[in-house]
C-alpha cells in the first residue's frame, strides 16, 4: 500500500514535505518492517496484485486521493497515475472524477459535487427512507424540505431555546451557547440548522474544536473516524473546501493549504475510538449532563 502511495507522490518528479509525510504515517499505521526509505516505488499493476481485498483497494484508492491533493496543486500525470490504479483496481471512486474537474479548472462544479455530496442531501433522503407509510414519508420529507428552505417549527424551536436554562457546562447549554456564538439558528427556527444535522455542532463541542479553518479540519478527521465507511466524505469536503480552495457556498472565502496531516490524523484516531456514531446517537438525553460525562459515555480521548 505505501509503495503504491510512494509510487504517486514522486510521479511528478518532486515529493512535497507534506507527502512525504504521509508515507510516513502510513507506513507507521501499516507497521510495514522495511525502513520507507528502502522501499520502491509500485506500479498500478503491482499494487493491484498485492493488494486484493475490496475493502483495501476502496481504502488505498481514497488514501491516494489525499495524496494527490497534498501540495494543493492536481498534476495531469497524477491525475493519469490515479486512474490507473483506480483501473488496475477495479475501484469505482467518485472523488477521482472531482480530481479530473479540478486539473480542468471547474471549481464551480466541484462546488456543486460537494454541496450536493454534504449532509443536506442525504438527510433528505435518509428521512424519505426512514418513515414509514407513504403519507408519513411524504410528511416527513416536507418537514426537513420546510427547514432547508427556511420554514419554521415553533414548538421545536422553542425546545432548543429551553437550553439556555440548563446548568452551566452542561453539553445541552454548550450547545445552546455554541449557536448563539457562531450566528447558527437554532433547530426550528426561520434558517436554522436541520435538526437531523446537529451532531456537527454537537461534535465540535464535545471533540472541543473551534470553528476557524483549523478546527473545520479537524472536525472532519473526527468524523471521518466515527463514520466508518461513509468517512472519506467528511475527508474530502475539508479537503477540497480547506486545503484546495474550492468554495461550496457560493461568495464564500476559499481557503488553501489548511489540511494539517498530523492534527487531522490525531482527530481521525479520537473519532475511531468512539463507540457511536453520532449521526445515529440521541442527545436528549444527555442535554443536561457535564460534557465531561458525555465524552466519557461516549469514549472520546483526550486531545
Amino acid at each position: 500500500m505505501v509503495r503504491g502511495l510512494m509510487g504517486l507522490a514522486v510521479s511528478d518528479d518532486d515529493l512535497d514535505p507534506r507527502e512525504r509525510r504521509f508515507l510516513e504515517i502510513n507506513h507507521e499505521l501499516l507497521e510495514i518492517p522495511v525502513p520507507l526509505d528502502d522501499l520502491k516505488p509500485a506500479t498500478p499493476a503491482e499494487v493491484a496484485a498485492i493488494v486484493t481485498s475490496p475493502e483495501h483497494r476502496r481504502d488505498l484508492m481514497q488514501r491516494l486521493v489525499v495524496m494527490t491533493a497534498l501540495d494543493e496543486v492536481i498534476h495531469p500525470e497524477e491525475l493519469r497515475l490515479l486512474r490507473l490504479y483506480a483501473a488496475a483496481m477495479d475501484v469505482d471512486e467518485p472523488a477521482v472524477d472531482a480530481m479530473q474537474r479540478l486539473v480542468e479548472g471547474r471549481k464551480r462544479l466541484v462546488a456543486l459535487d460537494v454541496a450536493r455530496g454534504g449532509g443536506r442531501v442525504r438527510q433528505a433522503i435518509s428521512e424519505w427512507q426512514g418513515r414509514g407509510d407513504e403519507g408519513r414519508r411524504l410528511g416527513g420529507v416536507w418537514k426537513l424540505a420546510r427547514t432547508l428552505l427556511g420554514g419554521a417549527d415553533k414548538r421545536l424551536a422553542e425546545r432548543y431555546r429551553r437550553l439556555a436554562e440548563f446548568p452551566q457546562g452542561s453539553l445541552g447549554r454548550a450547545f445552546y451557547e455554541h449557536c448563539m456564538a457562531n450566528g447558527y439558528g437554532l433547530p426550528g427556527e426561520r434558517g436554522g440548522t436541520p435538526e437531523r444535522l446537529i451532531f456537527h455542532d454537537l461534535g465540535h463541542i464535545l471533540a472541543d474544536y473551534p470553528t476557524d479553518t483549523f478546527g473545520e479540519v479537524q472536525m472532519g478527521g473526527f468524523e471521518s473516524g466515527y463514520m466508518g465507511e461513509d468517512g472519506f466524505s467528511a475527508t474530502l469536503l475539508v479537503l477540497l473546501s480547506f486545503h484546495l480552495g474550492v468554495d461550496s457556498d457560493a461568495g464564500g472565502t476559499t481557503t488553501h493549504g489548511a489540511f494539517n496531516l498530523d492534527r487531522y490524523m490525531r482527530a481521525f484516531q479520537r473519532g475511531k475510538a468512539m463507540k457511536l456514531d453520532l449521526r445515529a446517537w440521541d442527545p436528549w438525553p444527555f442535554m443536561d449532563r457535564p460534557i465531561a460525562q458525555v465524552r466519557a459515555f461516549l469514549e472520546i480521548p483526550p486531545p
